[in-house]
């Protein structure tokens, strides 16, 4: 799950295409995680606001499709927290 997209993953810079799509998403989530959880480098945010910083900062080494998928739920899930 330390590969990206672009081929300069760890450990074997693979490109998109050759990673198991599981690792896919585990890679994904894993940096959604960075910023949306607090930890010794970021200090953590809500998951709108750490989605928007992977498409910001990240977009280019992550999958699209997961990103898309990701983008889906967590947009779900601020819609129902505003009609709760």
């Amino acid at each position: 799950h330390h590969e990206n997209a672009i081929g300069q993953g760890y450990p074997r810079m693979l490109k998109k295409n050759r990673i198991s799509p599981m690792a896919r998403i585990v890679n994904v989530a894993d940096e959604f995680c960075y910023f949306a959880i607090k930890n010794p480098d970021f200090p953590g945010t809500d998951a709108v606001q750490a989605l928007h910083m992977l498409g910001q900062y990240k977009h280019d080494l992550l999958d699209s499709e997961a990103l898309a998928g990701l983008k889906l739920i967590v947009n779900d899930e601020a819609k129902l927290k505003k009609i709760s």
